[in-house]
């Protein structure tokens, strides 16, 4: 589990995500599989997320993401907004060079 606030609020004993599911292989390179559920609202730091700002709103909130072709997050300045109870799936991949 991970996840932190940014402010005064940040005394919430409980984490922003939760890992459902985790899953790695690789020999000359790596591959990672992480998926998260949002159980609260809070800020991801972007610098814990590859520079990529993250957002839990309430589970009813309106979201304004930026949609971009095939589903690729291009513009590191915007921020990418989840509900609670929505999944995040990531893929972390690696090669030696």
């Amino acid at each position: 589990m991970f996840g932190s606030d940014l402010g005064p609020e940040s005394q919430n004993k409980h984490p922003i995500f939760a890992f459902k599911d985790l899953k790695y292989a690789g020999v000359d390179g790596s591959i990672c599989k992480a998926v998260l559920v949002a159980q609260r609202p809070g800020i991801i730091d972007p610098r814990f997320l590859y520079g990529i700002p993250v957002r839990v709103l309430p589970a009813n909130a309106e979201l304004v993401n930026e949609v971009k072709r095939i589903g690729y997050i291009r513009d590191r300045e915007c921020e990418l907004q989840l509900r609670v109870g929505d999944t995040l799936i990531l893929y972390i991949s690696t090669t030696i060079a």
